[in-house]
């Protein structure tokens, strides 16, 4: 079963609180990765699961982005270093053993996803043999219906993303990175 991840920064302490409390309510395992200490600081106040990656070896310190922008996305090389980041997470549990069913901290789980994952939702059958299932933000009439393309020409977003532990799985993340 996958364990649901979500990553955050200490501005966004209410969304984290609002997507913890309906984390738990699914019954699934659940974490938060923090890309800060005060958000740490924030989820252990809180009794939410959290994780956040400690410096290297060489004192270099990954698991921390800073800017001086109130939120990540407005800060270009803030955002890209979040980006790289998340994947960094992805690959430590990947590598652990566990599946991810990582969202943005906007996504609300009002019911257990596993259902769908499993393929015993009608039109899914196939999903439990992908590695890697993304979503897209495609809001063009004409990428809506690129079948042909498989979505290729649509915006990824890992606005909701599943990713399973497997070694393709492992090898599109550090192409990725």
């Amino acid at each position: 079963e996958p364990m649901l991840l979500v990553f955050g920064g200490a501005t966004v302490n209410d969304m984290l609180k609002n997507w913890a409390l309906h984390a738990r309510e699914v019954g699934m395992l659940y974490t938060v990765a923090c890309m800060d200490a005060k958000l740490f600081s924030t989820a252990d106040e809180a009794a939410v699961p959290a994780v956040m990656m400690q410096a290297n070896a060489d004192g270099a310190d990954e698991g921390a982005v800073t800017t001086r922008w109130k939120y990540y996305r407005m800060d270009p090389k803030a955002f890209m270093q979040m980006g790289i980041l998340k994947v960094r997470f992805f690959m430590e549990f990947l590598r652990a053993g566990f599946d991810l069913l990582c969202s943005d901290l906007d996504v609300v789980w009002l019911a257990d996803p596993r259902p769908f994952l499993r393929g015993a939702v009608a039109g899914l059958e196939l999903l439990p043999l992908a590695d890697v299932v993304v979503s897209t933000d495609v809001t063009s009439g004409i990428n809506d219906h690129d079948q042909a393309w498989w979505g290729l020409h649509g915006e990824r977003n890992t606005g909701i993303i599943l990713i399973r532990s497997t070694h393709a799985s492992l090898a599109l993340c550090d192409e990725w990175i």
